[in-house]
């Protein structure tokens, strides 16, 4: 059995906090044995990790001066547990889940960024370099991450292997006829023949939420029964490093649109495959300083059968596939994004298409069982290569 430690800050509602649940929950337990460590709490994901039986080690940290603590109760836990490999995602898990591994003397070392982390400054990027040279493999979400780190870091793009996410596609597979569509819109407040275009996605100022806002004039006046919905919030681990707006905030920003009765903020949600039933768009106009990689929101839309209007930055183009797919657009162009998805609300066959066009590519590319296998398959090289295993 080989014994694997994943390090990540918190299992909250975020999108690589997704896919390592999916990648813990799915990976073959005749082979390897999980556990996860979380540098701070749980987070809400977290039920769905220890529902399949796997140990959550929470160390608490809530202070800098707590690093050496966090450091030798992660060598504490790879000893005790015999691990194997150590597997860290993002800045701060990857910091002190490195250098514990290295210490540890752990055969195998991975490092997994998920996204474009703009806000790191020279010291974080001296910090990563010194950590890559030990590092294993590192792992990109998107190849755009992997040219980007290759870059900033001065790294060779061969130490550098892209792994897509993917999207568990019987999530989406439920129940979601009209019966349950109108329901959602009941509770919405959305008349059930109205159409509607929607966000999903952490209140970043990077998304551009502010471009679907500013397009909905637009689209009203081509289309009135419009309605606009934005799921979503700001979560305690971005609130350090990315700029963010607060629920209130976002609502002032909606309320001074000139069409606020049309726009709808519901916060966090857990329902998201019913939520995206009720959409005819779904959009992410992002800006082009967006630390999207892969984002999960477009594969899940893909999933849902929806079409995507999105910004052509970072991975967006590794996924969507323009006129095929959805639609993609210049950075934070409400204009554009107008007009692209009034040609979806006007033309509901072309929409459908586009909606069955990327389950397609959803079920050739980005599905839960591809990103596993391909995780898998780098395990066994890396431990080939370093043990004989």
């Amino acid at each position: 059995m080989i014994n694997i430690l994943y390090v990540i800050p918190f299992l909250g509602l975020g999108g690589a906090e997704r896919q390592l649940v999916e990648l813990v929950k799915n990976i073959n337990r005749e082979i390897y044995n999980p556990f996860v460590c979380c540098i701070g709490l749980n987070g809400e994901l977290a039920a769905e990790v220890e529902e399949k039986g796997i140990k959550i080690f929470l160390l608490g940290k809530k202070r800098r001066r707590e690093a050496l603590r966090v450091i030798f109760n992660i060598i504490k836990l790879i000893r005790e547990n015999d691990i194997d490999i150590v597997h860290s995602w993002m800045f701060s898990a990857g910091l002190y889940g490195r250098i514990a591994a290295k210490l540890a003397k752990v055969p195998v070392i991975i490092y997994a960024e998920r996204g474009l982390y703009r806000w790191k400054k020279w010291y974080h990027i001296r910090l990563d370099n010194f950590l890559d040279g030990f590092t294993d493999r590192l792992i990109a979400n998107a190849d755009a991450v992997s040219r980007f780190y290759a870059d900033q870091h001065n790294t060779n793009l061969d130490k550098w292997t892209t792994i897509y996410n993917g999207v568990d596609k019987n999530r989406f597979n439920g129940d979601n006829s009209e019966m349950v569509i109108k329901k959602i819109k009941e509770s919405l407040n959305i008349p059930s023949s109205s159409q509607i275009v929607g966000m999903i996605g952490n209140l970043i100022y990077s998304k551009a939420h502010d471009s679907l806002i500013k397009a909905a004039p637009q689209i009203l006046k081509a289309i009135p029964d419009t309605y606009f919905v934005f799921v979503g919030g700001a979560p305690q681990s971005i609130k350090k490093h990315v700029p963010y707006r607060t629920l209130n905030e976002f609502k002032c920003l909606a309320e001074n649109s000139g069409c606020s009765e049309r726009i709808i903020i519901t916060g966090y949600r857990d329902d998201i495959p019913e939520i995206l039933s009720c959409f005819d768009v779904l959009v992410l106009p992002s800006k082009k300083s967006t630390t999207e990689g892969c984002p999960n929101v477009i594969l899940e839309a893909m999933a849902a059968q929806k079409p995507v209007v999105a910004a052509k930055v970072s991975g967006i183009p590794e996924i969507l596939i323009n006129a095929v797919n959805g639609f993609l657009i210049s950075p934070e162009s409400s204009q554009e994004l107008a007009e692209k998805v009034l040609v979806l609300l006007k033309d509901k066959s072309l929409a459908n298409e586009m909606g069955r066009a990327g389950e397609k590519v959803l079920n050739d590319r980005f599905t839960v069982s591809r990103m596993v296998e391909e995780t898998e398959q780098l395990y066994s090289t890396l431990l080939k290569d370093k043990t004989n295993i």
